[in-house]
Formats: C-alpha cells, structure tokens, sequence
C-alpha cells in the first residue's frame, strides 16, 4: 500500500463481510457506517462461556457492582482474564483472544477538546469513514466515540472524547469511562499519543479548556509531553480577513499562555536538571512554508481539498505516533503504585477550579497544589497538595454503572473494533 493511504471499507451501501465468530460458530456482522448505541459481548454469535439463564447483563453483573481494585495493574493481561472467569455469562476467554489477536499492535490515540471543536470531523478524515461506536449523548458526542482507521498499513484506535463541562455528563464519570478503556484495552494496545484540540480565532482559553489542558498534562505527565500534538482547526471557515486576524491570535495564544507553551517548552522537573521533551503543533488543513512553520502559503477546504486535507492529516498521524512511546502515561504510573483512579493528580484538577490550581513537577510526576484557606499547611505557604476523592456524583441514572460495568463495556467495543479490522485484512 502506498504510503499516507487508508484502508477503508467499500461503502455504505456494500457493508464489510460477515467474518467467523472467534468461537467458530455463527458469523458476525462487520461494522459498518451505523451508529451503534449499544455494544454487547453476549451477542453476534460469541460464546459467553457461561449460561444467564433470563439474567439481563446488568443482573449478571450484580456480583461485579464493585470498584477498581487497587491492586489493578493496567496492562496486565493476567488481570483481564482473571476478570473474564469470574464474570461468568458475561464474556469468556475466546472473546479476549479474539480481541488479542486483530488488535496486536494497534495503537491507541486519544482525541480531546470541547464540543464543536471538530474532533469528529478531523478523524473522519484520517479514516476516510464515518463509524461510531459508542453511546449517544445529548451533547452529541458519545461517551467516548470509537474509530478504527488504517494508516500507513498500521492499525490505530482514536478514542473522541465528548470534552468536560458537558451538561450530561459528570467529569468524573468521564474520566472514569477513560479509565476504564485503559484497563480494558491495556492489554492489547499501545497508548501512542493525545491530541487536544482548539478552534482557531481565538485570543486566551476559556475556563473549561483551561481545566482540560490542566488535565491533559496531569494526565500524561511531563515524561509523556513528547507524544501530545496540540492541533488547531476550522481555519478554512473564516474570510481572509479574520483568518489573518485569527492566526496571529493563535500563536499568540500558544506562545504566550503558559499553560500552553509548558507542554511544548516544558520546565525541568524541581529535582532534575534536564527538562522533558515537548509535544507538537499542527495547524488542520494549513499548508506552511518549509523552514517557516508560521507563514502559511495555503488553506484547504474541506469542499475543494477533502484529498489534501486527509492525506496532510495522515501524514501527521504517521511522523508524530508510529512510533510507540518509551514511557507511560502518568495516570497509569499513579494507579499502579495503588493510587485510586480518583485520587490521581488528573482526577484532583477536575475537582478544583482552573484558577485556583497550581501545577510543580517533582519527582517525575505533575503534583497539584490547590490555592485557597482550606488547604493551607501550617507555615503559612499559599499552596498546599491536595488529598482527595471525586465530590462529583454521577447522575442517578448512570449510577449503576461501576468500574467493571465500564470494563465490559468497553471490551464489547474492543470486540466491535477488532471484527472491523478482521474483516479489512
């Protein structure tokens, strides 16, 4: 396959083929160009591995109506077969080698930034199809929108995140459905990178992105900052005269706010002398000059240049995250060392307003100090570490829904995923 080309499924009106079941008996449907609004390991001809009876999933689930173990480790394929046996009904071991099998060595990228930013869009550019695995909000993103695209014949899963602050649904909840798809996918995928992004023409960050760039470095961690690309879209929507006036506003912002720049210029950690590598900008659909990545020779439409802007997209894709990174995530450092999910650096900036937090790097990790009398230390310094738990609720209705209800869910996606690139080999 030529280079910055995507596989991609004939079309809508010729779905996939029907491969076999990984239990070898009734076929399963591909994935095709439908939205799907709910995923389940119970169905398609999959062998559950045990007999519910007239058992619902979430009554066969009961058992497992209990939180993230601390002693989880994320990645640990042991822990998810573990998992697997006991969740009898729900799942069996032939559904996880199955998903091992077509997501071996497929990277995993996270897509992040407030609705309407063109999240979406931009990934259906790179995977030339309009797949959407996940359940539907009233925000109009999913809980975390799933799609599979080939790019420069290696597998990738973009994760589209349906950005904080939205109306329905919590933060926490949120990060919680992240969590989960680490420890679901941990062990057949590798973490390659985050992409936040920003729309253009505009002058300083609101409030909520202030918090989501706060959480996307704690998040990731500075070690983790080289694999961040902060992307900037919706260029080609303006008049030439606000495009001119919007970009220059952008560099500003990149190089001038310093929550920004510490991402792609970051500081060295308090007891280190050598600062992390940066992460990346990338400018959607601009052409830059060579030697001049701030004097832009052209714009692509989405109308006249839907090639150009796919394969400018891909070929970001391929230089920025082919390659797998030399180290993890923070909040997966954080939760192996038996952190509660919600208590991790990430989890206290979605707890804290924006204003009131201060980011250090110590010892290799991103600390978060709250300003405010609550949690002042008696020397009298302005910030203090913040020891905390989630005082966000869950809205009833998603209460239900632990950890391990997520888990399952989640490997109901990973099956969905794998079926589809099954069926593209």
């Amino acid at each position: 396959m030529p280079s910055n080309t995507i596989k991609q499924s004939t079309s809508s009106s010729s779905p996939l083929p029907k491969p076999t079941s990984p239990d070898g008996d009734a076929p399963n449907p591909g994935v095709n160009t439908a939205p799907m609004s709910q995923v389940s390991l119970l169905t398609d001809g999959i062998d559950a591995g045990g007999d519910t009876g007239d058992q619902s999933v979430e009554q066969a689930m009961m058992p497992l109506n209990r939180e993230r173990p601390r002693n989880w480790i994320t990645g640990a394929s042991s822990a998810l077969t573990n998992l697997v046996t006991e969740a009898k009904g729900i799942a069996s071991k032939p559904v996880v080698s199955f998903i091992e099998k077509h997501l071996k060595g497929t990277k995993l990228i996270f897509v992040v930034g407030q609705s309407g930013t063109g999240k979406s869009t931009f990934i259906k550019e790179i995977s030339g199809m309009d797949i959407h695995i996940g359940k539907t909000r009233k925000s109009g993103t999913t809980n975390h929108q799933v799609c599979p695209a080939i790019v420069d014949d290696e597998q990738y899963i973009f994760i589209d995140t349906p950005g904080f602050g939205a109306a329905d649904i919590s933060d926490m909840d949120c990060f919680c459905d992240i969590i989960a798809c680490l420890d679901a996918l941990g062990p057949f995928v590798t973490v390659a990178g985050l992409i936040y992004v920003t729309g253009g023409n505009q002058e300083r960050l609101t409030q909520q992105e202030l918090k989501t760039i706060q959480w996307i470095k704690c998040f990731c961690g500075p070690q983790f900052y080289r694999h961040i690309t902060i992307m900037t879209s919706k260029w080609d929507r303006m008049s030439e005269d606000d495009f001119e006036e919007g970009f220059e506003s952008m560099l500003s912002l990149l190089k001038d706010d310093p929550e920004i720049s510490e991402i792609i210029n970051p500081s060295a950690d308090s007891n280190n002398s050598e600062p992390c590598q940066g992460g990346s900008i990338y400018h959607h659909g601009l052409v830059v000059d060579d030697g001049h990545p701030n004097m832009i020779s052209n714009r692509l439409t989405m109308r006249r240049h839907p090639k150009e802007r796919a394969d400018m997209a891909r070929a970001m894709i391929k230089s920025r995250f082919n390659q797998a990174p030399g180290v993890k995530l923070q909040v997966i450092r954080e939760m192996n060392k038996k952190i509660r999910w919600d208590n991790t650096e990430a989890a206290k900036i979605l707890n804290n307003e924006p204003r009131d937090v201060e980011l250090r790097f110590q010892d290799g990790m991103l600390r978060v100090f709250v300003k405010g009398k609550a949690y002042n230390i008696p020397n009298g310094k302005e910030f203090s570490a913040v020891q905390m738990v989630s005082k966000q609720q869950p809205k009833a209705e998603e209460q239900h829904q632990t950890w391990y209800g997520k888990i399952f869910y989640w490997l109901g996606v990973a099956k969905e995923v794998a079926t589809f690139f099954m069926g593209l080999s």
